[in-house]
C-alpha cells in the first residue's frame, strides 16, 4: 500500500503537494486522481490504502455512463430522446395513468425533469420498479421542473435494456467497456433492472479512458464509441435550478451530466466526492475518487489547482504520511462482552491483541466473524455490515447483510481502543471506539454522514 504518483505537463511537485494538503484540510480525503492535458498525464496519484486500479462505488457518477448508453442506443436506432416512456413500456403503464405520465419523454428523465415532486426511487425499492415509477405522483408537467431523481435514471437504464434485450452491462460490454479497455464491471440491480443512477463500480484507472472519450467527442483510440451529436446534447444545458445548491450545482444540467460554473466544461459526479471533470476547450480531464464532506469545496480546490498547477512556491515534499496509520503502544490484551439488543444485531464481541494485530471477533445471527486491524499499518479484511449503511445507500435496495472490504488500523490510548476502517470499495471510513473494561461504546460514523437507515439525498455543494 505505497504512496504512488507521477507528474508531467508542467505540473510542479510543490503545486501537487499544496493541492493534497489543501484538500485534506478542506475535508476532502483523496483516494486516487488523474489529471490529463491533451491526453497526456499531468498528475496521477493514489494515497494508501487506496490504489489507482481499486474499483469502488461511484454513486451518481454512474448516471453519466447511463447517458452514454442511451446515446449509443439512440445512434443504433433503438431509442429516440423524444420518445414517450409510455411507448417504451406500454405494458407497465397504469390503466388510469394521468396525462402527465403518458406524456413524459425520455429526454425529460435524462434532464431531471420527469415531473415528479420527489425522487421516485424510494417508491421503487419493492415490486416492479418501472410500474412504481409510473405510479408515483407527478405534480409537474414533464420537461418543466428540475428535480434530481435517481429513480428517473433507473428508468433510462431500463429503457435501454427493454429495447436491447440484454442487461445494461452486457449492452455496454462490446460498445463501451471493451473499446475503452475496461474489464466488465459490476453494476447493482433493482428487482431485475440495472439501477443506472448509482451502483456502478469502477476504478480511477477505468475512468481515465471514459473521460478521454468524452473529451474527444465520443471517439477513443480512433474508434467511434458514441456520436459527437450525442456528446454535445448530453453536455449542454437542458434544465436549471437556481435553488439546487452552490454555484457548481446551479450552473445547469444536461443529460446526466452537470455543467461546471463559468462555462468551465462539465462533469459526471457522485456523492461524497466522485468526480469526472472534462474541460473541452482546454483539452483537460480530471478524475478524482475521494471522501469529501462538501463537494463544492472539492470542486473549488480542484479548479484552483488547475489554474495554478505550475506554481513553484512552497515545499515540494508530498505528504506521503497523510493517511499513514499511527503506531501505538505494543500492548497485548483480551476483552469480551455480551451485547444487549442493538441496531447491528451483534450478540457478543471479543478483542484479542498481540501488540501487532488487533482481532475483533463479533457474533451475530450468522455466527462469528473476525476483522483484523494493524498497529502502525493497515490490515485488510472482508466483513459484513448489518443494517448500518451510509445514508445515501438507502436510496438503493440492499440485502440485510452487505459484504465489505476494509483496510484497518488501531490505536490504544487512555484505556480505549479506536479502530479506523477505510472501505476500499466505497468512499467511506468508519471509526469504532471501545472503552476497555466497560460496555463497548460504538461510534459507527462515516466522515460524510452517520450510518443510519434514514432516506437522504446525496451531499453535493452543501455544507
Amino acid at each position: 500500500m505505497a504512496f504512488t504518483y507521477t507528474i508531467g505537463c508542467g505540473v510542479t511537485k510543490s503545486a501537487l503537494a499544496a493541492f493534497i494538503r489543501r484538500a485534506h484540510a478542506g475535508g476532502v480525503d483523496i483516494h486516487a486522481l488523474s489529471y490529463r492535458k491533451n491526453g497526456k498525464p499531468a498528475a496521477e496519484l493514489a494515497l494508501p490504502p487506496y490504489s489507482f486500479d481499486q474499483r469502488a462505488q461511484l454513486y451518481s457518477l454512474s448516471k453519466s455512463f447511463t447517458s452514454i448508453a442511451v446515446g449509443i442506443a439512440a445512434d443504433e436506432g433503438l431509442l429516440r430522446e423524444d420518445e414517450k416512456i409510455a411507448d417504451i413500456f406500454p405494458d407497465k403503464l397504469p390503466a388510469d395513468a394521468p396525462e402527465a405520465v403518458r406524456e413524459a419523454r425520455l429526454c425529460d428523465l435524462l434532464s431531471m425533469q420527469s415531473g415528479h415532486g420527489v425522487c421516485a426511487l424510494a417508491d421503487m425499492l419493492e415490486g416492479d420498479p418501472i410500474v412504481k415509477f409510473l405510479q408515483a405522483p407527478m405534480p409537474h408537467k414533464p420537461g418543466t421542473t428540475f428535480l434530481y431523481s435517481t429513480g428517473a435514471t433507473c428508468i433510462c437504464a431500463a429503457a435501454v435494456e427493454r429495447r436491447a434485450g440484454v442487461s445494461l452491462t452486457d449492452y455496454l460490454e462490446e460498445r463501451l467497456f471493451r473499446p475503452l479497455g475496461i474489464a466488465k464491471p459490476f453494476w447493482k440491480t433493482l428487482n431485475g433492472v440495472t439501477l443506472g443512477g448509482v451502483g456502478l463500480y469502477l476504478s480511477a484507472a477505468d475512468l481515465v479512458p471514459f473521460a478521454e472519450m468524452l473529451r474527444c467527442g465520443g471517439v477513443y483510440g480512433g474508434k467511434r464509441i458514441v456520436s459527437e451529436q450525442w456528446i454535445k446534447k448530453a453536455t449542454s444545458r437542458h434544465s436549471l435550478d437556481v435553488n439546487n445548491g452552490s454555484h457548481d450545482w446551479t450552473a445547469g444540467y444536461g443529460y446526466q451530466f452537470w455543467l461546471n460554473d463559468n462555462g468551465k466544461g462539465y462533469r459526471g459526479d457522485g456523492a461524497f466526492g466522485q468526480l469526472c471533470i472534462v474541460i473541452p476547450d482546454r483539452e483537460i480531464t480530471f478524475i478524482m475518487l475521494a471522501e469529501a464532506t462538501n463537494m463544492q469545496t472539492e470542486m473549488d480546490i480542484i479548479m484552483d489547482f488547475i489554474e495554478h498547477d505550475s506554481t513553484p512556491d512552497g515545499p515540494d515534499e508530498l505528504p506521503e504520511d497523510l493517511y499513514a496509520p499511527a503506531p501505538t503502544a505494543k500492548t497485548a490484551f483480551s476483552y469480551a462482552w455480551h451485547c444487549e439488543e442493538n441496531a447491528a444485531g451483534i450478540r457478543a464481541l471479543r478483542l484479542d491483541c498481540d501488540g501487532e494485530v488487533l482481532r475483533i471477533t463479533r457474533t451475530d445471527a450468522r455466527g462469528e466473524e473476525t476483522i483484523r486491524a494493524g498497529n502502525g499499518r493497515y490490515a485488510v479484511s472482508d466483513y459484513t455490515m448489518t443494517k448500518l449503511y451510509p445514508c445515501i445507500s438507502q436510496l438503493e435496495a440492499y440485502a440485510p447483510f452487505e459484504k465489505l472490504k476494509a483496510a484497518a488500523f488501531y490505536t490504544l490510548e487512555d484505556g480505549a481502543v479506536t479502530v479506523t476502517l477505510r472501505h476500499l470499495e466505497s468512499p467511506h471510513t468508519e471509526y469504532w471506539h471501545f472503552s476497555l473494561g466497560e460496555e463497548p461504546e460504538w461510534s459507527l460514523a462515516a466522515r460524510t454522514g452517520t450510518f443510519t437507515p434514514a432516506l437522504r439525498q446525496p451531499i453535493r455543494g452543501r455544507a
